[in-house]
This record gives C-alpha cells, structure tokens and sequence, in this order.
C-alpha cells in the first residue's frame, strides 16, 4: 500500500510494525511467536537517533531498484509480540545503496539490539545471545577475547 504525503515518520512506522506484530503472534500465524517483517521506506527519514551503531553490509541480492530507499527489517530469531513493547531492540535499518549491491545496517547499539552478527551479548550472562535472550546489547572486543560460548540461561 503506496504511503501518502504527508508521510510517516519513523516512530509511527516503528508503531505499525509492533501492532502487527501482536496481531501475528496473537491469532498464532507464526511459529514459536517468532518471524519477520520488513517495511521498505521511500522517502527521507532520520534513524540514527534511535539507530546509532552503523556498518556496511552486502545484500544477498542486488536489488537496484531499491537503491536510496531504507527498509525497516526484524533481526534474527526476534519474537514478533516483543516488537510492540521495545522496537528499538528487535529491529534495524538498511539503507540501500545505489548500486542494489551493498548497504548501511544501523542497529540500536548498547541500548539492546536484535541478533546482528557478531559483537551481541546477553547482559546477563556475558554470552552470545540465543533467539531466548530477551535482552541484548552491542559491545567491542580486542581481537581473541570475545565470548565462544551461548548462553543457557533463557531457553
């Protein structure tokens, strides 16, 4: 459904993802509470605010025509009824980049994050995050000291 002028900003657009998230998860149209939904955005909107941590990334697909345009996507392992409550640590951002081949990620950072590769843990446990921690963030590593190990605590 084509959006109209004047067109929605990013909150709003967070809001509509977490209320169909709930919908999904309450009729039981998705396994486990689990899935994914994108929102392919064509006009200008700010995410850094609520998105900081920013890195390049290589799309799986070219996809030239999207080229400029920001999608709006659940990470991975992200239980939709969780959306509603916290957007900003079950979703990122990627903005397209001209050439359809490559894009910028921005993700929530330390204020929690969907499981981006690499660099999340679960604050309880200092581990690699598994699709039950309810809660992760993004933190750095010297080369050879970051976690090897998931944690066990939320299954």
């Amino acid at each position: 459904m084509p959006a109209r002028e004047p067109f929605p900003e990013l909150s709003e657009i967070l809001v509509s993802i977490g209320e169909a998230g709930s919908r999904i998860a309450a009729i039981g149209a998705s396994e486990g509470g689990a899935g994914n939904i994108s929102v392919c955005v064509g006009w200008p909107i700010e995410v850094r605010r609520q998105f900081p941590v920013a890195r390049e990334i290589e799309l799986p697909l070219a996809a030239p025509h999207l080229g400029g345009w920001r999608i709006v996507v659940t990470g991975s392992g992200r239980r939709l009824r969780d959306i509603a409550s916290d957007p900003a640590a079950n979703l990122g951002v990627v903005l397209v980049h001209a050439d359809g081949a490559t894009g910028t990620l921005t993700v929530p950072g330390n204020l929690g994050g969907a499981n981006w590769e690499g660099g999340a843990l679960d604050p309880e446990t200092g581990l690699l995050p598994t699709a039950h921690c309810p809660r992760q963030f993004v933190e750095a590593f010297i080369d050879g000291t970051q976690p090897t190990q998931s944690c066990e605590l939320h299954k």
